[in-house]
């Protein structure tokens, strides 16, 4: 189900340490994006999957430059998140907003829970 891929990547590119306010952050994005988009919405946006890619790819790749930064100008990005939750997600997950960019300001490591699971 997407919805479980959605909340998997979530729970992925968050440290176990982080503070609980985030997590109830990513918890309402996700939750927004369930219940305030359509399921016709969300897949004409590809938002679920984008939304996995990018935190995915971070989590896999976290010192890598181009999987920090996401593109606003970006058409595909720019639809994905063109619905309820979908940005509040990636600020949830760390990023940060800028004019252009959404970027991943604090560099994650190994101490990510998905990190743990692979050892």
């Amino acid at each position: 189900m997407a919805e479980d891929d959605l909340a998997a990547a979530l729970a992925m590119s968050m440290e176990p340490n982080e503070a609980s306010g985030a997590r109830t952050a990513g918890a309402f994005a996700v939750r927004r994006l369930r219940e305030e988009n359509t399921a016709e919405t969300l897949k004409e946006a590809n938002s679920v999957a984008v939304l996995t890619t990018l935190l995915g790819n971070l989590v896999k790749n976290p010192s890598e430059e181009k999987f920090r930064r996401v593109k606003l100008s970006n058409p595909k990005i720019s639809k994905a998140l063109s619905c309820l939750g979908a940005q509040e997600l990636l600020l949830s997950a760390g990023f940060v907003k800028s004019e252009e960019l959404l970027e991943a300001t604090e560099k994650r490591d190994t101490c990510l829970p998905a990190a743990r699971l692979r050892r």
